[in-house]
C-alpha cells in the first residue's frame, strides 16, 4: 500500500496538454475515481502512474519514492485494463498464477495467493476453465484476481466495467468495492460514469481538457460543485441551468421571483438538481416536452419560455403533463437547493454568511 502524488504533472503530446499542471493525492488505501468524459485526461493520467506515459513537466511519487524515471515494472502497481486481456489458452487457476510465475515465485507460495485470490472473487469453482467458458463478469474478476495476487501498492483500473451489461455492472462494481474494503490497497480507478464515481469512490477527481476542476468526496461534489462543468457532469440527469439574475437581492429567473440571496445584484446563471423542482400550479412558467417514466420516479423534461430546459424528478404516483401542456415548476426552499453561478466563469457563487 501506498500514497501517490502528483505534484504539477503535465503531460503533452505535441502542441496537446493531456495533462495540464496536475497536483492531487491519493491517500494510502484510498479508493480515489478520475471522473470525466472521453478525452479529459483521465486515462493518460493513470498511464503516467503506470509508466506507460513519461512525465513531460513536474513530479510523480508513490509512497516516498518519485517515479518519473522509474520503470513500470518496479513500480509495484498493477493494472486492469477496460478488455479484460486474458490468455485464451490458459486456465483461470494458470492466468491468475501468470504473474508470479514471471516473478520466479515457488509453486507453494503461487498456490496459496492464487487460491486467495480466488475466494476473495468468488472464482474458486472456476479455476479449471478457460476464458472462453465464462461470462464476461467472470472474466472481468479473474483479471482482478491476477491483479490482487500480485499484492502490489497500488492498483489501476481502466475502465473495467465499460463492456459490462448493467446487472453485471452492479454485481462487480460490489465486488471491486468488498476487494478494496478488505485488501486496504490504494486503487486509482478510472471511469466516464458518474454512477460509479458517486457508488464506489472514496473521493472523486472531475477532469475537463486535461485540468481538475475538483476534487472531494462524493456527496461534497454533487451538493456543493466548484463550477457548472462539475455541477452538468455529476449527476443523473446533471443540474438543470438558466441565465438569471440578481435584483434587490432576490434571485429571478424570467419573471418568476425565487428566494432571497446573500450575493450582489446582477446577471447569474442559476441552477437546481431535478429532485429539487416540482410540478406546481404557480413559479416558473414552461412547457412540457416529454416525460419519462422510470419506476418509482418520473422525469419531466420542460422548457422554459427562454428556450432553456429543466428536468423535474417526480414521484410516480404525481399526475403527468401531457405533450405541450403548459406547467409551472417551483423549486425547492430547502437550503442548498438553488445553486448560482457566474455567467461568464461558470464558478460557484457562494452567498454572504
Amino acid at each position: 500500500m501506498a500514497q501517490v502524488k502528483f505534484d504539477n504533472v503535465t503531460k503533452t503530446f505535441g502542441d496537446v496538454r493531456a495533462i495540464d499542471e496536475l497536483s492531487m493525492t491519493i491517500e494510502d488505501g484510498e479508493f480515489l475515481v478520475l471522473l470525466g468524459p472521453s478525452g479529459c485526461g483521465k486515462t493518460t493520467a493513470l498511464r503516467v502512474v503506470a509508466g506507460l506515459e513519461d512525465v513531460t513537466e513536474g513530479s510523480l511519487s508513490i509512497g516516498e519514492d518519485v517515479v518519473n524515471d522509474v520503470a513500470p515494472r518496479d513500480r509495484d502497481i498493477a493494472m486492469v485494463f477496460q478488455s479484460y486481456a486474458l490468455y485464451p489458452h490458459l486456465t483461470v487457476r494458470r492466468n491468475i498464477e501468470f504473474p508470479l510465475r514471471q516473478r520466479g515465485f515457488d509453486k507453494a507460495e503461487r498456490q496459496r495467493r492464487v487460491l486467495e485470490a480466488a475466494e476473495t472473487l468468488q472464482l474458486t469453482e472456476l479455476l479449471g476453465r478457460k476464458p472462453g467458458q465464462l461470462s464476461g463478469g467472470q472474466r472481468q474478476r479473474v483479471a482482478l484476481a491476477r491483479a490482487i495476487v500480485r499484492q502490489p501498492r497500488v492498483f489501476l483500473m481502466d475502465e473495467p466495467l465499460s463492456n459490462l451489461d448493467a446487472l453485471l455492472r452492479l454485481q462487480t462494481r460490489a465486488d471491486i468495492v468488498a476487494m478494496q474494503r478488505r485488501l486496504g490497497t490504494t486503487v486509482l480507478y478510472v471511469t466516464h460514469d458518474q454512477v460509479e464515481a458517486m457508488t464506489m469512490g472514496h473521493r472523486i477527481a472531475v477532469l475537463n481538457q486535461g485540468r481538475l476542476q475538483q476534487i472531494g468526496p462524493p456527496v461534497e461534489l454533487y451538493e456543493r460543485p466548484v463550477n457548472t462543468y462539475v455541477a452538468t457532469f455529476l449527476g443523473n440527469p446533471g443540474m438543470c441551468l438558466a441565465k438569471g439574475s440578481v435584483t434587490s437581492g432576490t434571485a429571478v429567473l424570467g419573471d418568476t421571483k425565487l428566494r432571497d440571496v446573500g450575493i450582489r445584484d446582477g446577471p447569474v446563471t442559476i441552477g437546481a438538481r431535478p429532485e429539487a423542482l416540482a410540478l406546481a400550479t404557480t413559479g416558473i412558467p414552461a412547457t412540457a416536452l416529454f416525460v419519462e417514466v422510470l419506476g418509482a420516479d418520473v422525469l419531466v423534461l420542460c422548457e422554459l419560455a427562454s428556450g432553456e430546459r429543466f428536468i423535474a424528478r417526480q414521484p410516480f404516483d404525481v399526475p403527468r403533463p401531457g405533450p405541450d401542456e403548459p406547467v409551472h415548476l417551483s423549486v425547492s426552499d430547502k437550503p442548498g437547493a438553488l445553486h448560482l453561478f457566474d455567467v461568464d466563469t461558470g464558478v460557484r457563487l457562494d452567498e454572504a454568511r
